[in-house]
C-alpha cells in the first residue's frame, strides 16, 4: 500500500524537474535574444528601442510568475 501512495509524488517530482529544465532552457534562449538586442541597441542607440525592451522585461517578469 505504501508504494502505491508514494508513486504519484515521485511522478510529480519528475515532472516538476522536467518543467524546471524547460524553464531554464527558455530563460537561456531569452537571455541570448536579450544579448542580441543589446548589441543592436548599442549600434542604434535610440530611446524608442530602450523603452520597448523595458516594457518587454516587465511583461516577461509577470509571465514568469504566472
Amino acid at each position: 500500500m505504501m508504494m502505491i501512495e508514494m508513486t504519484p509524488n515521485i511522478t510529480e517530482e519528475v515532472l516538476f524537474r522536467k518543467d524546471c529544465v524547460i524553464e531554464k532552457r527558455k530563460w537561456k534562449q531569452m537571455n541570448e535574444i536579450g544579448r542580441e538586442r543589446r548589441k543592436s541597441l548599442r549600434k542604434s542607440g535610440s530611446a524608442f528601442w530602450q523603452k520597448g525592451i523595458q516594457i518587454q522585461m516587465q511583461s516577461s517578469r509577470g509571465w514568469n510568475k504566472r
